[in-house]
């Protein structure tokens, strides 16, 4: 059973609920946050855009399995700013993270009862841009952090991926020269024996010249 706060249970029990959806998805160097309320927002330090009914979301599935179906978020009425980015090949793989929230409204400032109930925490993956007329509309699929367990990770013995995990570690610097060559180790070389540039032939040892 997921952890709900005594607030958000006393929230949810009370006579008018005011029910909500907040996503955020981090672009490199321009986060989208934004929440299915008329204006904007501030919570967890953060500033959130209200996109009103110009915002939708898909139907919200869980599995008893290890995994869980796609979500998809919806915007409607976007800036050129945003289309921009939705085509922009980093967007994909991009953490996301969706809350259902219960708000209430001091004066006339919207707030967050504290906490909201997190929905779903993925990566995007297929941004779709429809546009009619003058109206353009982005839909975003949300995979589920389950995804990144079925995508296989090749990893080969080679100076470049050894530098991703260890940066300086020459160990592998010579792996792609010395691939699939027959070094003769504490016997003669056998004549006829073709050996690298600069290497011995029949002397008993091989000096590869890498």
């Amino acid at each position: 059973m997921r952890a709900l706060t005594p607030e958000f249970r006393a929230a949810a029990k009370a006579g008018l609920v005011r029910v909500g959806v907040m996503a955020e998805i981090d672009y490199p160097g321009a986060p989208f946050r934004a929440w299915t309320g008329p204006t904007q927002l501030v919570w967890d330090a953060k500033e959130w855009s209200g996109v009103g009914n110009l915002g939708g979301i898909s139907a919200v599935q869980e599995s008893s399995s290890p995994e869980a179906p796609a979500m998809t978020l919806e915007i409607s009425g976007i800036s050129s700013a945003s289309i921009a980015l939705a085509l922009d090949e980093t967007s994909q793989r991009r953490r996301a993270t969706v809350w259902l929230s219960i708000f209430e409204l001091v004066g006339e400032a919207w707030q967050v009862v504290p906490d909201p109930w997190r929905l779903r925490r993925g990566w995007t993956d297929v941004h779709k841009l429809m546009i009619s007329g003058k109206t353009a509309t982005i839909q975003v699929t949300v995979e589920s952090i389950f995804v990144r367990l079925k995508t296989a990770r090749t990893m080969r013995y080679s100076d470049a991926d050894q530098q991703r995990l260890f940066p300086g570690d020459t160990g592998f610097r010579y792996a792609n020269t010395i691939g699939e060559r027959p070094i003769y180790w504490g016997v003669a070389t056998p004549t006829g024996a073709i050996s690298n540039a600069g290497g011995n032939i029949g002397s008993g040892r091989v000096n590869y010249a890498l």
